[in-house]
C-alpha cells in the first residue's frame, strides 16, 4: 500500500509540531495546525486492505472535516472487525479543557483492543491517581488490553485478568519524542502475529 492513501493540499500547509526537549529528555509541544483538519477518505474501500486501525487522539477531536472523517474511519474499523489500536496522545497545549477529549475517546475505548496511555494521562480519565483502578477503570469502559507507561520505571500490561509491570531498559534518555508510538507499533505487531500479550 504504500504511500497510495496521501494526498495534496494545495490551500493549505503541513500541520506542523515543534518539539523542543528539556534537561530530562521530556518533552513540550507547541502545534501548528494545517492540511490535517482538511483530511477525507476518497475511497473507504482501500482501507479493507488494512487488519489494524491506530487512532491517536492529538489533534483529531479539534474539529473540521478530519473529526468527521476520524469518526467513519473508527466506524468502518468496528463494523469489519478490524484490530483498533488507541493512544490517547494528550497534550495540554492543545486541550486547555480535556473534557472533550475524555469524552470522545472514551467512544473509541469502547471498541479497543489495545489501549496505551501514559501514567498521567490514564489519572486524567480516571479522576483519581490509583494505578490499578485507573486501570480497572479502563477496562470498565471496554478496552481489551490496557498499557501504561510509566517512563523511567517500565510499564503497566494489563488484560483484565493479568497484570504485569515490565521494568524499563536503563539507558541515558537524550530525545523521548517517538517512544510511545514505538511501543504501540510493537504489541500492535506483536497481536497481528498472534502472540499473546504476555
Amino acid at each position: 500500500m504504500g504511500t497510495s492513501l496521501i494526498t495534496l493540499d494545495n490551500k493549505f500547509n503541513t500541520t506542523l509540531a515543534f518539539v523542543s526537549l528539556m534537561d530530562d529528555g521530556e518533552r513540550d509541544f507547541v502545534f501548528f495546525r494545517g492540511a490535517d483538519v482538511n483530511l477525507k477518505i476518497p475511497d473507504k474501500n482501500a482501507l479493507r486492505n488494512f487488519e489494524i486501525f491506530h487512532f491517536g487522539s492529538a489533534t483529531a477531536f479539534l474539529g473540521g472535516k478530519l473529526e468527521k472523517t476520524y469518526f467513519e474511519i473508527f466506524e468502518f474499523a468496528k463494523e469489519n472487525n478490524k484490530f483498533i489500536s488507541f493512544d490517547v496522545n494528550y497534550r495540554s497545549d492543545l486541550w486547555k479543557d480535556p473534557k472533550k477529549l475524555i469524552s470522545l475517546s472514551k467512544k473509541i475505548i469502547e471498541h479497543t483492543d489495545f489501549a496505551k496511555f501514559s501514567e498521567e494521562e490514564l489519572f486524567l480519565f480516571s479522576g483519581n491517581r490509583d494505578l490499578e483502578e485507573s486501570i480497572n477503570y479502563i477496562h470498565e469502559i471496554g478496552a481489551k488490553v490496557v498499557a501504561v507507561t510509566l517512563g523511567k520505571k517500565g510499564s503497566i500490561l494489563s488484560d483484565g485478568n493479568n497484570v504485569k509491570q515490565i521494568d524499563s531498559i536503563d539507558v541515558e534518555v537524550v530525545d523521548s519524542t517517538g517512544a510511545g508510538d514505538a511501543f504501540v507499533g510493537h504489541f500492535c505487531i506483536r497481536f497481528r502475529r498472534g502472540k499473546g500479550l504476555f
